[in-house]
């Protein structure tokens, strides 16, 4: 299953892991665009230089790590596509130019389904999209997050549970599920 990753699924780094260890278990291939990874760059100015050249190195092991994965929509003529956010509409392209079956996102609102149909696409919220997966590979599922939980567990100041970072990570079903 081919699945494009929007920015706002990548930024956060747990659910970022998460979503990509599955992708490394064979769950889904994951597609996402230059325009995704300048959106990324761009959202990591908030946190600084530090920030920005961490985004920098895990968009080159993305690259790296998935290199048939980087979808380049430029020849799309984005004026055909209407989403409620005209700025998603590269995400569609991309989506569309892989002929992904789903968009992975956290604003759903701005992809609706009915149009998403049209081009034999789906969204879906990370969780939901988890969750989904879930049905068929509970193990992997399991092993996997809480693989992530204990590799990045360690780096909070306070101690955290699993189930508090997955739904901070905007998993909540997952937490419950799991927890």
């Amino acid at each position: 299953m081919r699945v494009i990753l929007d920015t706002c699924v990548l930024y956060p780094t747990v659910l970022r892991k998460i979503l990509l260890e599955l992708a490394s278990s064979g769950l889904f291939e994951p597609f996402w665009s230059e325009k995704i990874f300048e959106e990324l760059l761009n959202g990591s100015k908030k946190v600084g230089t530090l920030g920005q050249t961490q985004v920098r190195s895990e968009i080159a092991i993305l690259k790296s790590k998935w290199p048939e994965s980087l979808v380049n929509p430029d020849g799309f003529d984005l004026s055909v596509l209407w989403l409620p956010d005209k700025n998603d509409r590269h995400v569609l392209a991309s989506a569309i130019s892989c002929k992904a079956d789903f968009i992975i996102t956290l604003n759903i609102k701005d992809f609706p389904n009915g149009i998403l149909g049209e081009f034999g696409l789906k969204n879906f919220t990370p969780d939901a999209f988890v969750r989904a997966l879930r049905k068929c590979n509970s193990v992997c599922i399991t092993d996997v997050i809480r693989g992530v939980f204990k590799a990045v567990g360690q780096n909070y100041k306070t101690e955290i549970t699993l189930s508090r970072l997955l739904n901070k990570t905007y998993l909540p079903s997952m937490a419950r599920l799991i927890t």
